[in-house]
């Protein structure tokens, strides 16, 4: 933020995107600087971790054999909530329990065969509840971590490219 006049970016013009736990980066970073000057004016969240507590039915109907599994979330889960002393049901890890009134526009992606679809679907509802202006996408016949398969699945990248542009548009009508 310091240097976005030097590099000639506007100040209404920051966005935070991330997917998995980039999301959930993204999602923190997003909440915890609603009143900062530097605060985010949009969000783009593929398929993020936002509910380190809870455990949805999509956790227990995708947790072997894809990409993202039981043990990579009980992993991860351990090393917050152990390693850094953190409650699960905690903001700085777990956004869907913070205060989610004044969070920037937010464009959420979700693949149908993932762990995370559900979390990311019910932040996604507490968002619209909360008054966020928001944007919901699934892509029901994929799984966590397709963006980063366009260079060997043509589906992926047709997603990815039609992700950014409908990003672009949403931004742009809600900022």
């Amino acid at each position: 933020y310091q240097n976005r006049r030097q590099l000639k970016i506007l100040k209404n013009r920051i966005a935070v995107a991330g997917d998995s736990a980039g999301g959930n980066i993204s999602t923190v970073v997003a909440q915890r600087s609603v009143n900062k000057p530097y605060a985010p004016q949009a969000q783009l969240l593929i398929y993020p971790t936002v509910d380190f507590k809870s455990r949805h039915p999509s956790f227990y109907a995708y947790n072997e054999g894809l990409v993202l599994t039981d043990n990579d979330i009980n992993y991860v889960t351990q090393y917050y909530a152990t390693q850094h002393n953190v409650e699960l049901d905690d903001p700085i890890i777990s956004p869907t329990y913070g205060n989610l009134k004044k969070n920037p526009p937010a464009f959420v992606i979700t693949a149908g065969h993932d762990v995370l679809h559900d979390e990311a679907k019910i932040y996604s509802y507490k968002l619209r509840q909360n008054g966020v202006k928001m944007h919901y996408e699934e892509y029901p016949d994929q799984t966590h971590g397709f963006i980063n398969l366009t260079p060997i699945s043509k589906k992926a990248k047709r997603y990815t490219i039609e992700i950014s542009k409908n990003f672009r548009k949403f931004w742009d009508k809600n900022s």
